[in-house]
């Protein structure tokens, strides 16, 4: 009569956190589309050099601030920029909008009195 072997209860931890685990499982490792079982084995590469991490810190930064301002974050998200007194620069519908008050043909007096401040608006 064969026995099976006994299988342990406890985990293989030296090879579960060396192996990568597949995307969507484990922990996703912060600033990457990298998986692991083990998030202490999470780096920006290979091995982390002081450029690198300054490099990543940089993309962060500019990812909040809007492309009008010189950063990477998209208007949707980040809005249009500013101007030089810091105020919000108009979004292209607003500036239509006031053209088409301006024109007669957007008659409702609310919401052109809502964009009278485009036509002032320093850039």
């Amino acid at each position: 009569m064969e026995q099976e072997p006994v299988q342990s209860a406890e985990p293989e931890t030296a090879t579960v956190a060396q192996t990568p685990a597949g995307p969507g499982n484990g922990y996703r490792c912060r600033g990457t589309d990298s998986y692991t079982w083990d998030p202490s084995t999470c780096t920006l590469g290979a091995v982390d050099s002081a450029q690198e991490l300054a490099e990543f810190q940089e993309q962060q930064r500019l990812a909040q601030i809007p492309y009008a301002d010189g950063g990477t974050c998209a208007a949707a998200v980040c809005g249009y920029g500013t101007n030089d007194q810091g105020q919000p620069n108009p979004t292209s519908g607003e500036i239509q909008t006031l053209d088409g008050c301006q024109a007669g043909y957007i008659t409702d007096a609310e919401l052109c009195e809502s964009v009278s401040w485009v036509e002032n608006h320093q850039y």
